[in-house]
Order: structure tokens, then sequence, then C-alpha cells
């Protein structure tokens, strides 16, 4: 049986992404009870939200198909930088390093031919949702 083995670039950018992204949210968490905030529903929108993009991060380091790593890979940058810009007085240096490492990944793991719309749809998407926040 032959078989046949296709190097995925960008995989370590990626997972790097999602390493900083989850120790964000151990972060973001820790400054959040060390301060008493009591804007429960702001705290959960934003847990959910890195959550979210540390799934991107990982699905786009770990899947085997190109389009859905591709489209992962830039609705987490979106988000990522976004999120960043938002939050640059908090974690935001961190995400938007995130950001950047991803972005390389995303950049180095191309985009498959006939998916270029979904892969900008899903920047677009990815840093919009971020600044929900601002109508909480």
């Amino acid at each position: 049986m032959a078989t046949t083995t296709e190097r995925r670039r960008g995989v370590w950018p990626a997972a790097a992404a999602a390493i900083l992204v989850i120790f964000v949210f151990a972060l973001y968490l820790g400054i959040i009870v060390g301060q008493g905030e009591a804007d429960v529903t702001r705290v959960a929108f934003v847990g959910v939200l890195l959550s979210m993009v540390a799934a991107c991060c990982v699905t786009a380091a770990v899947s085997l198909d190109a389009r859905v790593r591709s489209r992962a890979a830039w609705a987490g940058v979106g988000a990522l930088l976004s999120l960043g810009v938002l939050a640059i007085f908090s974690v935001g240096l961190p995400l938007l390093v995130a950001g950047g490492l991803l972005t390389g990944g995303a950049l180095k793991m191309g985009v498959p031919p006939g998916s270029d719309r979904g892969a900008a749809a899903a920047f677009v998407v990815g840093a919009l949702v971020p600044w929900s926040l601002l109508l909480l």
C-alpha cells in the first residue's frame, strides 16, 4: 500500500497561536477575578470568543482539509487582530502577537483554488464579531 505524505504548511504558527490564546484566556480570567468584575455577560462573551478563536487555531493546525484549514485560520486572524485592538490596554498585545503568528501560518497555508471567497468571508466575520462587545 502506497502512502502519500503531504507537507502541511503553517501548522506550527497556528499551534503556537492556539497556545498563546489559551494562555491569554487564563490571564484574562485571572485579571477579572482579581478585580472582582461584576459584569458577567461581558466576561462570558469574551471567554466564549477566546475559546472559539483557540478552536479556530487548533482547527487550522490539525485539519486535513485545506479549505477548512484556510477558513479557520483566516477567521482566527480576523478575530485575534480585532480583539487585540479592542483590548489593547489589558490583554490585547499578546492577542496581537497571536494574530501575527496565525497570519504567518495562514499565509504559509495559502488559499486553495476556489475557496478565496470563503477565506475572505471568514476573515470579515471573524473581524466583526469582537466589535459586538461594544453593544454589551
